[in-house]
Protein backbone atom coordinates (compact mmCIF):
# COMPACT_ATOMS: atom_id res chain seq x y z
CA UNK A 1 0.00 0.00 0.00
CA UNK A 2 1.15 3.26 -0.94
CA UNK A 3 2.18 5.78 1.85
CA UNK A 4 -1.01 8.00 0.36
CA UNK A 5 -3.25 5.95 0.74
CA UNK A 6 -2.08 4.58 4.16
CA UNK A 7 -2.62 8.31 5.02
CA UNK A 8 -5.61 8.49 4.16
CA UNK A 9 -6.88 5.72 6.17
CA UNK A 10 -4.97 6.27 8.86
CA UNK A 11 -6.46 9.46 9.73
CA UNK A 12 -9.69 8.04 9.09
CA UNK A 13 -9.28 5.31 11.45
CA UNK A 14 -7.79 8.22 13.73
CA UNK A 15 -11.01 10.33 13.34
CA UNK A 16 -13.50 7.35 14.26
CA UNK A 17 -11.37 6.37 17.16
CA UNK A 18 -11.46 10.74 18.18
CA UNK A 19 -15.43 10.39 18.12
CA UNK A 20 -17.49 9.31 20.81
CA UNK A 21 -19.96 6.52 20.28
CA UNK A 22 -21.42 4.06 22.26
CA UNK A 23 -21.40 0.46 19.89
CA UNK A 24 -23.27 -1.48 22.67
CA UNK A 25 -26.62 -0.59 21.30
CA UNK A 26 -25.22 -1.19 17.90
CA UNK A 27 -24.90 -4.82 18.30
CA UNK A 28 -27.08 -5.40 21.39
CA UNK A 29 -29.42 -6.96 18.07
CA UNK A 30 -26.86 -9.72 17.86
CA UNK A 31 -26.77 -10.51 21.78
CA UNK A 32 -30.62 -10.58 21.51
CA UNK A 33 -30.07 -12.97 19.04
CA UNK A 34 -27.65 -14.93 20.14
CA UNK A 35 -25.90 -15.89 22.97
CA UNK A 36 -22.43 -14.42 22.86
CA UNK A 37 -19.67 -14.55 26.42
CA UNK A 38 -17.88 -11.34 26.14
CA UNK A 39 -19.97 -7.95 25.10
CA UNK A 40 -16.27 -6.56 24.58
CA UNK A 41 -15.14 -9.38 22.48
CA UNK A 42 -18.30 -8.73 20.60
CA UNK A 43 -18.02 -4.99 20.04
CA UNK A 44 -14.12 -5.24 18.94
CA UNK A 45 -14.80 -7.98 16.24
CA UNK A 46 -17.80 -5.22 14.86
CA UNK A 47 -15.36 -2.36 15.38
CA UNK A 48 -12.36 -4.12 13.57
CA UNK A 49 -14.77 -4.91 10.48
CA UNK A 50 -15.94 -1.51 10.37
CA UNK A 51 -12.87 -0.13 10.30
CA UNK A 52 -11.25 -2.59 7.68
CA UNK A 53 -14.30 -2.26 5.61
CA UNK A 54 -13.49 1.59 5.85
CA UNK A 55 -10.06 0.74 4.95
CA UNK A 56 -11.23 -1.21 1.65
CA UNK A 57 -13.69 1.81 0.80
CA UNK A 58 -10.85 4.32 0.45
CA UNK A 59 -8.80 1.93 -1.44
CA UNK A 60 -10.96 1.47 -3.62
CA UNK A 61 -12.08 4.95 -4.25
CA UNK A 62 -8.33 5.51 -4.85
CA UNK A 63 -7.23 2.92 -6.47
CA UNK A 64 -9.88 1.13 -8.05
CA UNK A 65 -9.30 -2.40 -6.69
CA UNK A 66 -7.54 -4.06 -3.53
CA UNK A 67 -4.66 -6.44 -4.20
CA UNK A 68 -3.47 -8.64 -1.68
CA UNK A 69 -0.77 -6.52 -0.37
CA UNK A 70 -2.95 -3.98 0.65
CA UNK A 71 -5.02 -6.43 2.10
CA UNK A 72 -1.82 -7.85 3.84
CA UNK A 73 -1.36 -4.20 5.20
CA UNK A 74 -4.48 -3.26 6.66
CA UNK A 75 -3.99 -6.23 8.68
CA UNK A 76 -0.83 -5.17 9.64
CA UNK A 77 -2.02 -1.75 10.73
CA UNK A 78 -5.36 -2.87 12.32
CA UNK A 79 -2.76 -5.17 14.48
CA UNK A 80 -0.70 -2.70 15.40
CA UNK A 81 -3.48 -0.25 16.23
CA UNK A 82 -5.55 -3.38 18.52
CA UNK A 83 -4.84 -2.20 21.64
CA UNK A 84 -5.76 1.30 20.97
CA UNK A 85 -8.99 0.38 19.72
CA UNK A 86 -9.51 -2.15 22.40
CA UNK A 87 -8.77 1.00 25.39
CA UNK A 88 -11.56 3.13 23.16
CA UNK A 89 -13.87 0.05 23.66
CA UNK A 90 -13.03 -0.06 27.30
CA UNK A 91 -13.62 3.56 27.50
CA UNK A 92 -17.05 3.98 25.76
CA UNK A 93 -18.19 0.94 27.76
CA UNK A 94 -17.39 2.49 30.78
CA UNK A 95 -19.71 5.34 30.37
Amino acid sequence: MDEKIRGFVEKAWDDALATDINLTPTVKWIQDAFPVKSSKDLILGYAVGVLEREAHDIIIILKGTIAEEDDAAIEQMLTRRLPEISEKIQREMNT
